[in-house]
Formats: C-alpha cells, sequence, structure tokens
C-alpha cells in the first residue's frame, strides 16, 4: 500500500456513517461490462461491501478483498447468503487469484491507497481478455455548503486547503492513464484501451450526527488531525449544526467520478 492505515480500528464508523453510491452510477458500470457472465467481478479494497452489494444487485457475482479482516467481516455478514460472494484477505499489489479469473474489476474510494503500478499490473493479470475495470470516488461538491464549512474549520485549525489524502486520488490518475490509452488501441506499453472519464451528480441525506460520523470515518482526516481530531469534529459539529435547518436534515451535492477501461 502506498498510505499506511489500520481500517480494521474505522469498522465501526464506515458499517454506520458510510453511503454507497448512485442508481445511475452502478447501472452505468453494469452497462460497460456487459451481462453477468460465468466468470464473477472483483471488488478490490471491498471494504465493507457497498460497491459489492451494488453489483450483486445487479446480478453479477462478486468477489471482494480487502487489507482489513473486520471490513471483511461486515461485508460478508451484509451480504445476502444466496448471493454466492466470496471475501479474501489481501492486498491489491498482490492479488491471490488465477490469471483471467474474473470478467471485470471495481474499485471503490481506494485506488489512492495503492501503488498504481502494481496494481494495475495485478488488475491485468487476474482479468479476463477484454474485460472491464471499474474505478470511482465520490466527494462532496467544492461549492457545497456543508463540505466547505468543514473545510474551511480544517484550513483553520491545519493551514492546510485539504486534508493530505484528499487530492492523492487525483494523483493516482496519472498512474491510471499511464498505463490506460484513451482508444480502441493501446498505446505501447499500456495494458488497458477505451480509457474514460464519466461524471455522475447526486445527493446524500444526512442530519448532523450523520454528517460529523461520517467526518469520523475518514481517515485522512484522522492522519491529519491526530490528537486533535476529537476537538475537531466536537467544532465542526457545532459549525454544522448552526448552519442546518431546523429539522437538523440537509443533503450534501456529491460528484462522482467514474473511470472505466478494458484488458487490451
Amino acid at each position: 500500500m502506498k498510505h499506511l492505515s489500520d481500517f480494521d480500528t474505522l469498522v465501526e464508523e464506515y458499517a454506520r456513517y458510510r453511503t454507497s453510491y448512485s442508481v445511475e452510477l452502478f447501472d452505468a458500470i453494469a452497462t460497460y461490462f456487459g451481462p453477468p457472465g460465468d466468470k464473477p467481478l472483483l471488488d478490490a479494497a471491498c471494504g465493507t461491501g457497498l460497491a459489492t452489494r451494488g453489483m450483486i444487485d445487479r446480478g453479477y457475482g462478486v468477489t471482494g478483498i480487502d487489507v482489513a479482516q473486520r471490513m471483511l467481516d461486515v461485508a460478508r455478514a451484509g451480504t445476502p447468503a444466496d448471493a454466492g460472494a466470496a471475501f479474501y484477505l489481501g492486498r491489491a499489489e498482490a492479488l491471490p487469484f488465477a490469471d483471467g479469473a474474473f470478467s471485470g474489476i471495481i474499485c471503490a474510494q481506494a485506488f489512492h491507497w495503492f501503488d498504481e503500478a502494481a496494481a494495475l499490473a495485478e488488475f491485468s493479470r487476474v482479468l479476463a481478455p477484454g474485460g472491464g475495470l471499474a474505478i470511482f470516488w465520490k466527494h462532496a461538491r467544492p461549492d457545497d455548503p456543508y463540505a466547505r464549512t468543514v473545510r474551511s474549520l480544517f484550513t483553520q485549525w491545519t493551514g492546510r486547503a485539504e486534508a493530505p489524502l484528499e487530492s492523492s486520488f487525483r494523483d493516482s490518475l496519472a498512474g491510471f492513464w499511464a498505463q490506460v490509452a484513451r482508444g480502441d488501441s493501446p498505446s505501447e506499453g499500456a495494458m488497458f484501451r477505451n480509457g474514460e472519464l464519466r461524471m455522475l451528480r447526486f445527493r446524500l441525506h444526512y442530519d448532523v450526527d450523520t454528517y460529523i460520523g461520517y467526518h469520523r470515518s475518514r481517515e485522512n482526516l484522522r492522519i491529519a488531525l491526530g490528537d486533535q481530531r476529537e476537538s475537531f469534529l466536537h467544532a465542526a459539529r457545532e459549525r454544522v449544526a448552526e448552519l442546518a435547518p431546523a429539522s437538523g436534515e440537509f443533503d450534501v451535492e456529491q460528484d462522482q467520478f467514474l473511470y472505466c477501461a478494458r484488458k487490451a
């Protein structure tokens, strides 16, 4: 992994406060991958299984892998027993699977934690010829007032414009495009072709508690704030509560970044 972390210690926050992605995003992935076949999909860094279940709901068999055993336990418990899903402990850079074992690979909100070149080489190895790859993130829109409030407070506390891993998903894309050709024919050395970016917008509904809970689940905030984390979250709760309507409930505008490609 590029950045060391202990996601096992965040499993309760993930299970309680993390949310999935839009119906439109999963539908776009399913359209890109094509109908389910004999080989399953791989969910790389599956966490608690949010994206796993999104693809199971569309008829795909899914195998999940993650570095955090407690995350895998939650994913397994939350997946229907008749879905035929399997979950393994392991790293994206050293996948314990045979060559060509999967018809497609998804990776939700995690690619920036990997050594991109090593992970993409493993993705190519375990994908069947022509298999699809979908790497995606969701982020609150920069102009969303609730996200802007928390970001402004973070800057006041740390002097940084954003948390240390907040921009790394963008940095990761250099590694992605180094191995992905945009056209039908791969460029020299590229392992994938038909690379494209799709942007999908949607809203997530929160109240003050669940919104602060989401920020509690952010490992990049935990890394950045250290011993100040609890005090920061308390201050953020006060700011968000002041901004929220009387009901305490509100929507946060999200952008979803979906990067697709096919094995050359």
